[in-house]
């Protein structure tokens, strides 16, 4: 399981939340490379609520998200060849990675009250 380095997530956050993030990322995102055949050359989908039958809240990106020329863009997506070769979340570049974490804890966050395994996450 991905690991996730203390420095890309708040340090005030519990390790369950910590764990709960690693879980989420190493069990459900899908992540691509098409090698650089578009401008977001990484797709990640996050396969744990569909928004509608086979499509998927995402992130296409380039190498550079956080860069004001960056490609960092929310998306909808089927998973599939189509979008590349699959990668893991360590062959992303350090930024993509970065922008996985936020969007994953993020989530978490949100769905604190809707799970009650998650109650002391926070604590």
């Amino acid at each position: 399981m991905t690991q996730i380095p203390s420095s890309m997530l708040r340090s005030d956050r519990s390790p369950a939340f910590r764990a709960r993030v690693d879980d989420i990322i190493a069990k459900s995102t899908r992540i691509y490379d098409n090698n650089g055949k578009t401008a977001d050359r990484y797709t990640v989908l996050y396969m744990l609520e569909p928004e509608r039958s086979g499509l998927y809240a995402g992130r296409g990106m380039n190498d550079e998200p956080y860069h004001p020329m960056g490609i960092g863009m929310c998306i909808s997506g089927a998973p599939g060849r189509h979008l590349g070769r699959k990668i893991t979340f360590d062959d992303l570049p350090e930024d993509c990675r970065r922008v996985v974490i936020s969007d994953v804890a993020s989530y978490v966050e949100a769905t604190l009250d809707d799970l009650p395994e998650q109650k002391g996450l926070l604590q």
